[in-house]
């Protein structure tokens, strides 16, 4: 049977088993005539009872069977959906990968060969070496991204959620950029960072470390970037705003997709993949947190990552 064709029928299962009471009128005439017809040859002593019988049990269980096919097959409609979006992501990514490993390792080769064969000056070879070296830094940041989704999915492994203070991830992720920060002479100002949340440490961390590598790959040479946290309504709120470039409406659409790898380039030609953004919004929907983002073409951009202060009932 072809899928198109297996989908109708599963269609048109689920339109029918949508309605119980419609399974248990179909199952009570399905038990009536098939007891008429049963008594035209057996000899019964007592008709009435049979009747009663053959409409009252039908009319409790087909219901109650209709209920559970039901969710079964709202699992599977769930599970294929999930599928099909996993499916989706690694074409994607296959197609990123190809493309962004394929590029340094091209880049890597040429200046090995012109390096052996001394076609290079030193010089020459130093600036070559250095642009090659911000690409690999790029690849080394995108497979670790990779591997931390990958792990998820392909482990199963489940948010472990706990109580923890958000100050000593900031500060790790903030002193792990602080040579990129430097080089680009943007002025980085932490208000208050205390505040504890309820959510995954690990998650934490990977969303506030690509939301702060967007901040930092879109704010200009000498701009300015404010990190801190506010508590409102049973939630924490850990801003990372800057004074870069901003986004239109149609870009900031396209950034909280999290079904598209969209990117653009930084300030300094920085490049990106679009991944960690997209993953960032999925972890935080697993933490029964959000992403959102006040931001403005030419503005520069406010991003709020929300989690709650603690355990969700």
């Amino acid at each position: 049977m072809s899928e198109n064709r297996f989908r109708k029928r599963l269609n048109s299962l689920d339109s029918v088993i949508s309605k119980p009471w419609l399974v248990g009128l179909i199952s009570v005439g399905s038990s009536v005539l098939i007891y008429t017809i049963l008594i035209q040859f057996v000899p019964l002593r007592d008709v009435a009872i049979g009747y009663y019988l053959s409409i009252g049990i039908p009319a409790v269980v087909g219901p109650m069977v209709a209920f559970m096919v039901r969710g079964y097959i709202g699992r599977i409609e769930k599970k294929n959906q999930e599928l099909a979006e996993l499916d989706a992501t690694n074409k994607r990514l296959f197609s990123v990968i190809s493309h962004d490993l394929r590029s340094p390792l091209a880049s890597l080769k040429t200046v090995m060969d012109l390096l052996v064969e001394e076609q290079l000056s030193l010089e020459e070879g130093k600036l070559m070496i250095k642009d090659l070296s911000q690409k690999t830094n790029r690849l080394l940041d995108f497979l670790n991204e990779i591997l931390t989704w990958s792990m998820r999915q392909t482990e199963a492994r489940p948010q472990s959620a706990q109580q923890f203070d958000a100050r000593a991830s900031i500060e790790s992720i903030l002193k792990l950029f602080e040579d990129q920060r430097l080089a680009k002479n943007i002025d980085l100002e932490t208000n208050d960072l205390a505040g504890s949340m309820y959510a995954d440490p690990d998650s934490f961390s990977f969303v506030f470390r690509n939301v702060y590598q967007n901040a930092l790959k879109f704010t200009p040479p000498g701009g300015k970037i404010e990190v801190y946290t506010e508590k409102k309504a049973q939630h924490l709120h850990t801003i990372i705003k800057d004074d870069g470039v901003g986004m239109s409406p149609e870009v900031l659409e396209k950034v909280l997709d999290p079904q598209e790898l969209y990117s653009a380039q930084g300030t300094n030609a920085e490049q990106g993949t679009g991944f960690g953004i997209s993953s960032a919004i999925n972890y935080l929907k697993d933490n029964h947190g959000e992403l959102k983002v006040e931001t403005e073409e030419g503005q520069g951009s406010k991003f709020r990552i929300v989690l709650p202060l603690f355990s969700l009932p």
